[in-house]
């Protein structure tokens, strides 16, 4: 029988706002990326969220609005506190 490796992982919350800082208003889809990538989670109305299983590894929480913004924030391995993201807004071209 090979043997079952079992690793330790957390929770990381946090909240998502505009550039202005308002809420999001909308949805923002919300992961973990790192040597593992979680799954996209959405962010409630409020802009907050709740990545469970995330590996404690360091990495970046990633969040994508569309065309409301993008934005990412590094984490370390053995951070635990909230985090606190602002989408940049995204380029347009016109013409």
């Amino acid at each position: 029988m090979k043997p079952v490796a079992l690793t330790f992982r957390r929770v990381l919350r946090g909240g998502v706002t505009l550039s202005d800082k308002r809420s999001t208003a909308g949805p923002v889809l919300v992961r973990f990326e790192g040597r593992t990538t979680t799954r996209w989670v959405e962010a409630r109305a409020d802009g907050s969220f709740l990545i469970d299983g995330v590996p404690a590894e360091t990495g970046a929480v990633v969040a994508d609005a569309g065309d409301r913004g993008r934005a990412s924030s590094p984490v370390a391995a053995a951070s635990a506190g909230p985090l606190a993201i602002v989408l940049a807004p995204t380029a347009a071209l016109r013409g």
